[in-house]
């Protein structure tokens, strides 16, 4: 080849084929095809590759170097059968495939470099794939030698073309940075960008990104983003893009991570993540791990928070408070709602108006909720030590006044059994009884069948929800219910409630009579009346007896539950508990005389060796001085120990006969407070992302202010002072318990203190009886308050109560209804316009508040096809003036709504409650009990 390529050229051609077919002999196939392609004889290589049975290599060389014939090619192979690559299976020592001999191409690529055929070349170095099993930094060195060769001696499109066919290639056998490097020096910028990212070099392509393109940099954070999510790497996402990193840590359950991220970057953050996870484990039923969280990292008041910490204290109702051992939950949720409570006022005081307007809307409600949380933690504590019992058993008590919050039935049925186990037998046959009559009215599916008249002089509410089944189980419901029969079958105890120095209910805050309020006892809930410690903070007070017993037995007993009680009264009321501050004057006198005591004892004994040995008289003198004096001594310093570290209460009579194996049995929770969890949370004001899923909760009412009670001559609109709304009308009591029905308070003036009661005596026959009878049925007949009021007084001062018992309790029944329904009409007229304007502004307004407007509107006389669809309904809620649906509802007449109208609306709502209402709409529910 050599010779000829000296002498005669023209005879080279002739070689190369020459030594093409050795090689083809050899089956050094590369080097064979290599000749043929310097000779200019492709078609001889085509055919070579075809009568050997190696049809892809043919069909390659044909489509590089002669495409014109490639179809003919395939033609003639379809028609002899041969497009299968029948790869040669020859004799031992031949190869097998057509596999490229990589030392002859990368020898033939180096040849053609070295004779000037640039082009040749690197098609040679481009023919190396990195499926062959070639090493691959054989396969990095012939790739560069391509990209060298043809930015150097090919044009630049040639050029381009070739890096953008190594550069692939690169990255597939892990060189990328290469690859980035021949991309750059072509200026294929994205090329480039895009090899960095398919080797994961994040910095190097996010640097050179933001060189070329500002979107191409967002393009690479989006990839960066998603390669991070799908490796789970929360920690090297959270720099990247901080929500991104605290979602992936929440899909992977690492709170405790996500929260110390979170708090990095503000409060909001953090806390729309404990939202999150409250939410999750209010409604997996461990709503004490969310307050034990909210208790850790601060709960703070901002309205779309405000429901999930409503939320956890209706989910935290099913732990029982009377066992010690649950103290740990109801203090972390103490705490959670006395943070949010202080937090009211800094977060409404910096935010705007209408946020800052409906944190004070809800700060009342959130009082009454710490107040609960509050005695719960207490009850708790105290439960375990019998010293404390009567603080417990006062605890109970009180808690009976937010039976409207509670289970009810628990709540008495807990009241009545710490009334027995510290002898107050006529308060806990009162109890008990009102827990048997609850949960016949949770059997029968029948709120009605509670009577009222045993705590009318009381603020325990009337109007309560039944839970959907009893909490105790039968066989101790029915332990109970023959405990109590069998108390009254012996008459030994008379149920009686305890009266105090007001003439009033001991436990009752509000006095009956003057409709006065008295404030709570931090201790035990009862009223503050006169001996007491008062605190500037919030007016908070205790009555003193109860304040010095609870602080000197925590003291003394050291239990850690006591301890952290006194804490968060020191918290809560802004000063540290000491003993020495309460100490009474009596201790301080007794402490007076056993000083002068112990001086006449020196003084005893010291006469008495002065005295001569002869003198018997004076000597036995100073032994009876001596022997007096230390008895005294010793009898002081007694009761002042007791009175000190065991306080001295009178406790009610005892009443021997009754059994004590009566005890306090641990039971499951109400299933009211486990119903499904549909209420979605509002998300305004400030953007802050909340779970859209919370538990079901009683939402309540914020308490109207106290008005100022109207002369009895005038009709007056009950106005509660309970966050309960108004109570449900009176009925007759079964046969078997005889009970005069009266008005439920608080009413007017008239209703509760002059009303008569009904008592049981014989009174002498009045002249006038037929008259006030007369009167009475025409009263009843009229069905208006100003009648019935008169017509009762009538019978109040003519003494005629007993002979018109049967018509009194009509009346009195009919006037609390009548009452009721006057309240409820005020209560829709007072309703905010803001109020009627959010039920207005819905498109599409969820089931609830459609439903009750298309009642309202069907009581008001609207016919069906008046109130088909929403946009009908929207239309009429949208009037103002005389036509304004408050105004409609409060001129109504219910006389005047036909009875099948009456029965349409309420099988309408049959499938609602009000509880499910409320979480609407506070509004919305004024309407649904309008329409009740």
């Amino acid at each position: 080849q050599r010779i000829a390529q000296a002498n005669d050229k023209a005879l080279l051609n002739d070689v190369l084929i020459g030594q093409a077919k050795q090689a083809f002999d050899n089956n050094d196939f590369p080097k064979a095809e290599s000749y043929l392609l310097q000779a200019q004889r492709p078609d001889l290589a085509v055919k070579l590759y075809k009568d050997n049975g190696l049809t892809q290599d043919a069909l390659r060389v044909c489509q590089e170097y002669m495409p014109n014939k490639l179809d003919d090619l395939r033609e003639e192979l379809a028609r002899s059968g041969g497009m299968t690559d029948n790869r040669m299976n020859t004799s031992s020592g031949h190869r097998p495939t057509t596999s490229y001999n990589n030392d002859g191409i990368l020898e033939q690529a180096a040849r053609c470099e070295a004779q000037g055929e640039y082009q040749r070349a690197v098609e040679l170095y481009l023919r190396l794939m990195p499926q062959q099993d070639i090493p691959k930094e054989t396969l990095v060195k012939a790739y560069l030698k391509a990209s060298d060769l043809a930015r150097k001696f090919l044009p630049e499109n040639k050029a381009q073309h070739v890096v953008r066919t190594i550069g692939p290639r690169l990255v597939q056998i892990g060189h990328p940075n290469q690859a980035a490097e021949q991309y750059l020096h072509v200026e294929l910028h994205k090329e480039a960008v895009e090899a960095f990212i398919a080797g994961k070099q994040w910095e190097k392509a996010k640097k050179l990104a933001l060189e070329i393109d500002p979107q191409l940099a967002k393009y690479v954070d989006s990839l960066y983003k998603k390669h991070l999510k799908d490796r789970g790497d929360a920690k090297g996402l959270i720099d990247v893009d901080v929500t991104a990193a605290l979602d992936l840590f929440v899909e992977k359950n690492q709170w405790e991570e996500c929260f110390v991220e979170a708090q990095k970057h503000g409060p909001l953050v953090l806390h729309s993540y404990l939202a999150k996870y409250a939410a999750q484990m209010i409604q997996s039923n461990r709503a004490e791990l969310a307050a034990n969280v909210y208790k850790q990292y601060g709960a703070i008041a901002i309205p779309q928070n405000l429901k999930i910490y409503k939320a956890l204290f209706y989910r935290m109702l099913r732990i029982d408070s009377l066992k010690h051992d649950n103290y740990s939950k109801w203090a972390d949720v103490r705490d959670v709602l006395h943070d949010v409570f202080e937090n009211m006022s800094s977060s409404s005081s910096a935010s705007a108006g209408g946020i800052q307007k409906e944190i004070e809307e809800q700060r009342p409600t959130f009082e009454i909720l710490l107040w609960v949380a509050h005695m719960n933690a207490m009850r708790a504590a105290c439960s375990e030590h019998e010293q404390l019992d009567i603080i417990t058993a006062k605890l109970s008590i009180s808690l009976l006044r937010h039976s409207d919050i509670l289970p009810v039935d628990r709540a008495f049925y807990e009241a009545g059994i710490m009334c027995r186990k510290v002898s107050w037998n006529e308060m806990s046959m009162v109890f008990l009884n009102r827990y048997l009559d609850v949960v016949d009215a949770i059997e029968e599916h029948n709120p009605e069948l509670l009577a009222t008249s045993d705590f009318v002089e009381t603020d325990i509410p009337y109007e309560i929800e039944l839970p959907d089944q009893p909490f105790l189980p039968p066989e101790q419901h029915e332990k109970i219910k023959e405990h109590v029969l069998a108390l009254s079958m012996k008459q030994t105890v008379k149920p009686a409630l305890r009266r105090d120095s007001r003439n009033c209910i001991e436990f009752s805050l509000i006095n009956s009579e003057t409709n006065e309020r008295s404030p709570p006892c931090l201790i035990t809930g009862y009223p503050v009346l006169n001996d007491c410690v008062i605190f500037d903070r919030y007016n908070l007070m205790a009555n003193k007896e109860d304040w010095n017993k609870f602080v000197l037995s925590a003291k003394s007993i050291r239990r850690e539950t006591l301890q952290d009680c006194l804490k968060f009264l020191a918290k809560w009321t802004g000063t540290q508990p000491n003993v020495k501050k309460v100490l009474r004057k009596s201790h301080l006198i007794s402490v007076i005389i056993i000083i002068l005591v112990e001086l006449a004892f020196l003084i005893a004994v010291v006469s008495c060796c002065s005295i001569q040995s002869k003198n018997i008289q004076g000597q036995i003198l100073a032994v009876l001085l001596i022997v007096l004096s230390f008895l005294a001594l010793m009898t002081l310093i007694y009761f002042l120990l007791e009175d000190i570290l065991k306080e001295r209460i009178q406790p009610y009579p005892n009443d021997t006969t009754i059994s004590k194996s009566f005890e306090v049995q641990e039971t499951k929770p109400a299933s009211r407070h486990e119903s499904p969890i549909p209420a979605p949370i509002d998300n305004t004001a400030i953007p802050v992302a909340i779970p859209s899923i919370l538990p079901s909760f009683p939402r309540i009412p914020t308490p109207p202010l106290p008005r100022p009670s109207s002369p009895p001559e005038k009709p007056v609109i009950p106005s509660p002072e309970r966050l309960a709304t108004p109570p449900l009308p009176l009925i007759s009591s079964p046969p078997e318990k005889p009970v005069s029905p009266l008005p439920a308070k608080p009413l007017t003036p008239l209703s509760v203190k002059n009303l008569p009661q009904l008592e049981e005596q014989f009174l002498p026959y009045n002249s006038s009886f037929e008259n006030l009878r007369r009167d009475l049925l025409e009263a009843i007949e009229e069905r208006t308050i100003p009648a019935l009021e008169e017509a009762i007084q009538q019978v109040k001062d003519h003494n005629c109560i007993q002979q018109l018992k049967y018509e009194c309790e009509r009346a009195l029944e009919l006037l609390n209804r009548l009452m009721k329904i006057e309240h409820m009409k005020i209560k829709v007229l007072r309703l905010n316009q803001s109020t009627i304007a959010e039920l207005h502004s819905y498109t599409k307004p969820p089931d609830e508040v459609s439903t009750v407007m298309r009642a309202t509107f069907l009581l008001l006389g609207h016919s069906e096809r008046e109130i088909q669809d929403w946009p009908q309904i929207q239309n009429i809620l949208g009037r103002f003036g005389r036509e304004s649906v408050r105004r409609r509802c409060y001129e109504l007449n219910p006389l005047s709504i036909p009875v099948d109208k009456a029965r349409e609306a309420k099988d309408i709502l049959r499938n609602y409650d009000l509880i499910r209402v409320t979480e609407i709409s506070v509004g919305l529910s004024a309407f649904f009990n309008w329409v009740n």
